[in-house]
């Protein structure tokens, strides 16, 4: 029953946290960002199962649920990082075909 309530509560709350993220600015436009979040959300549910499933904390399991928790915040903090990098180097471009005074049409007197 315990591993029920856990499993349910983790995909409530990474499906919480996904509607969330997708209201980022570069979600869209980051494939890189989307796809390490993603794998960020899978290895934490990954490593929930083991850590879950695991005897003792000396045993194998617990170790690989470790291990792949610790993957999946490499993945998010990647991820997220992504994320940030792209908005700015996105805005870039469009401030400068902004500011282009070419681009308008000349008044005649």
């Amino acid at each position: 029953m315990g591993s029920s309530v856990a499993a349910m509560s983790i995909v409530i709350a990474l499906g919480l946290w996904h509607v969330h993220n997708r209201r980022h600015p570069a979600w869209f436009v980051s494939t890189e960002g989307r796809f390490l979040i993603c794998v960020g959300y899978a290895l934490v549910a990954f490593g929930a199962y083991w850590l879950a499933v695991s005897p003792t904390v000396a045993a194998w399991e617990w170790t690989l649920g470790s291990l792949s928790a610790l993957a999946a915040v490499a993945a998010f903090v990647f991820g997220f990082d992504q994320l940030r990098h792209v908005t700015p180097a996105h805005a870039v471009p469009e401030q400068i075909l902004d500011s282009d005074d070419s681009a308008q049409p000349k008044q005649s007197l």
